[in-house]
């Protein structure tokens, strides 16, 4: 996993709401070096205490819809 003080964020993902940033950062901090990740909604809400895995797809969502985060399916699989 990435330190967080290795983490630089772009300024337009500073302009989404304050959860979205969050989950941006604990993205990221998840992502290799192709910044791709497959991370569990579990594991991310593990990362982010008192997150639900509710909050963390409406924040997914704001990041897809803002063009901050893409989704595919991983070995043909379901995204998600």
């Amino acid at each position: 996993m990435l330190p967080i003080e290795d983490i630089v964020v772009p300024a337009p993902v500073c302009l989404l709401s304050p959860r979205a940033v969050q989950l941006w950062i604990a993205l990221r901090r998840f992502c290799n070096s192709s910044l791709k990740c497959w991370v569990k909604h579990k594991t991310l809400a593990e990362a982010l205490p008192g997150w639900s895995e509710r909050e963390i797809r409406r924040s997914r969502q704001k990041l897809l819809a803002a063009g901050f985060l893409k989704m595919a399916a991983k070995f043909g699989g379901k995204a998600g």
